[in-house]
């Protein structure tokens, strides 16, 4: 029920992001999804990935930092609202979301949206029984 991302933590200097795509790229990695947030010094380079673990440790042997985290990804209707529906369960449920990122694949008809609950556990069992299934991607 949950998906494998990354966390990557890149300095804000120049070719940074394109370094960390040569090191998947070199390594037969398949990248789904990318998402970056930045700040004055570094970015945090959120991804989905079809070999998660050995981007983990080729990224790390690179001498970069590199977390694995569980995330839930649920497909929405692609109309105004569904994202506000979504929200409305985990809110209903008192939980909070940390961050969110959407996208699409072809196996899936919908966007994706990939989303961080403070609380996993309840948040996946709070969207079931709204009759949300979260979805899986194959990852190696």
């Amino acid at each position: 029920m949950y998906i494998i991302q990354l966390s990557v933590f890149v300095e804000n200097r120049h070719g940074r992001a394109c370094d960390i795509m040569e090191i998947l790229s070199e390594n037969n990695i398949n990248i789904l999804t990318l998402s970056i947030a930045d700040t004055t010094d570094f970015g945090v380079m959120r991804l989905i990935v079809d070999k998660p673990e050995l981007a983990k440790k080729v990224i790390t042997e690179a001498g970069v930092i590199c977390r694995t985290t569980r995330v839930i990804a649920v497909p929405v209707d692609h109309t105004p609202g569904e994202l506000t529906k979504l929200l409305k369960i985990l809110k209903d449920a008192d939980l909070s979301v940390e961050y969110l990122y959407a996208f699409c694949v072809e196996e899936h008809s919908k966007p994706i949206i990939v989303l961080r609950p403070t609380h996993r556990e309840p948040a996946l069992k709070a969207l079931i029984a709204a009759g949300i299934e979260p979805v899986t991607i194959e990852q190696e």
